[in-house]
């Protein structure tokens, strides 16, 4: 009823007036639209004329945008680049090794092999070896009938193979030489791209010498030379003149690789030789036993001269003493010298730990093999009290025999007294003073093992061995929380 009412004051003209405590629809309705409460009229004065109510239109329907493209990920500080896609793996073909001219027929297989080993290791890519292609070519072979090898047939396998590059080597000899050509050719157009001549005298030689062909065959021929600041840096050598030494010790050794005469040539320089240390234990012991009899030579000739009395048995026995003691002063002079030299090894090699070309294995298990080396130690250290034991031994017999050799009727009591006759002659002089000099001399060269000998022996027995390679200094961690750049990872090779 209301409805049609306020429809009909609009039209006229008049606003209506609500009764008392109801307010229009109209108010209402913008109540409902608007958040904020209409303004109450004053008293007094008539309410304000509403605003006309209008239809309210739907909106043209507007057709949907297209989605944002995706911004691009932005990677954050410190974290490595996105991976390169990856290229397909080349194929790398060794074809089967041809005899001529008289080569090691066994020998080619054997190298095929190995080549292709290295190949495969020391490049990313797919090598097909020598075996399987020979196999292919067998299989065609009898699919077609055919007995000899198809020259054809191998181009067609290469080729459905996927190989881009083939290597193709012959084996031949040039009078006492074994002579290996090996080529990398291109399949695409047949051209040579590497080509690589080894000659050597045996065939344990050409087989030392696949690593260094396979590197010269990738183009890295660079890494398997011995000379320059760059091989000094990667094998390790902190002097130039150990990599001009090595490199003339490698072309001494042609029958083994580089790692094994690099790992002999370390541990010949930085380790000492069990043969090193018997010599040493051999001279000092050595030494101690010839002063040992030196001193019983002495004694012999005080026994001569005061039981016997005898001035030639003296000047005899005497210089017995003498022969003696110079061969030992000799022993143990050069004894002494390589055990200093030994300890303080001035021929030593600094080589770091990060360098390549050297088996640690095997330098591990014979730094460990000391045992020899400590036993030789201790010898020498012994050799000093025995030969005090036997000098001690040496007075004791003296003293039997000049007690009772007069005993039982045999030479003269050293309380009997001496003739004038001889005690005035020249040669009972100069066989006293053979005597005393012997004497003295013989027990002189027995303290020598003591106070020299023994101190060496055990300075070799508890001095620490070095280490053959020198550990190279990690950097420390960083701190906890920092951030720190990826290190790239690489593979480590050894030619």
């Amino acid at each position: 009823m209301w409805a049609v009412v306020l429809v009909l004051f609009a039209n006229a003209g008049i606003p209506p007036s609500p009764p008392a405590g109801r307010e229009p629809h109209v108010l209402l309705l913008a109540k409902a639209k608007t958040p904020k409460a209409a303004k109450k009229p004053r008293k007094g004065e008539p309410p304000a004329k509403p605003p006309v109510a209008a239809e309210p239109t739907p909106p043209a329907a507007e057709p949907p945008a297209p989605p944002p493209a995706p911004a691009p990920a932005v990677a954050p500080s410190g974290a490595a680049p996105a991976p390169a896609p990856v290229a397909p793996a080349d194929v790398l073909a060794v074809l089967p090794i041809r005899v001529v001219g008289g080569g090691a027929q066994e020998a080619a297989p054997l190298l095929s092999t190995l080549l292709a080993a290295e190949l495969e290791q020391l490049s990313d890519a797919r090598v097909i070896s020598a075996g399987e292609v020979d196999a292919l070519l067998q299989n065609e072979a009898e699919r077609q009938g055919v007995g000899a090898r198809d020259d054809g047939a191998l181009q067609e396998i290469v080729g459905a193979l996927g190989a881009r590059r083939v290597v193709t080597g012959e084996l031949g000899r040039q009078g006492a030489l074994h002579v290996w050509h090996v080529s990398l050719v291109a399949t695409e157009d047949n051209s040579v791209e590497t080509r690589v001549d080894v000659k050597a005298r045996t065939v344990e030689a050409l087989t030392a010498q696949v690593r260094d062909v396979a590197f010269t065959l990738l183009g890295r021929a660079d890494e398997v030379k011995l000379e320059g600041a760059a091989a000094q840096k990667r094998m390790g050598l902190e002097r130039e003149e150990a990599l001009v030494e090595f490199s003339r010790y490698r072309q001494s050794q042609p029958d083994v690789t580089t790692t094994e005469a690099f790992t002999r040539f370390l541990l010949d320089h930085n380790l000492e030789s069990n043969g090193m240390a018997v010599a040493q234990a051999v001279l000092m012991m050595g030494a101690a036993l010839l002063g040992a009899v030196a001193i019983g030579a002495g004694m012999l000739s005080v026994t001569a001269l005061t039981v016997f009395r005898s001035p030639p048995l003296v000047l005899a026995f005497g210089g017995l003493v003498w022969l003696l003691l110079l061969p030992a002063l000799a022993m143990g002079t050069t004894g002494l010298v390589l055990a200093i030299v030994d300890a303080f090894n001035p021929g030593r090699v600094v080589v770091k730990s990060d360098g390549c070309c050297r088996d640690d294995a095997q330098i591990h298990d014979e730094s460990q093999q000391t045992r020899l080396r400590r036993v030789a130690a201790l010898g020498i250290s012994l050799a000093g009290p025995a030969s005090i034991i036997v000098g001690l031994a040496g007075a004791q017999i003296y003293f039997l025999a000049s007690t009772f050799l007069p005993a039982a009727g045999i030479g003269y009591k050293t309380s009997d007294e001496y003739s004038l006759a001889l005690v005035t002659s020249p040669l009972y002089l100069l066989s006293t003073y053979c005597m005393s000099c012997s004497l003295v001399c013989s027990y002189a060269c027995c303290l020598l093992p003591l106070c020299v000998g023994s101190p060496t022996g055990l300075f070799l027995l508890f001095w620490p061995d070095k280490a053959v390679v020198q550990d190279v200094e990690v950097p420390p961690k960083p701190a906890t929380g920092a951030k720190t750049q990826p290190a790239a990872t690489t593979k480590a090779v050894q030619p």
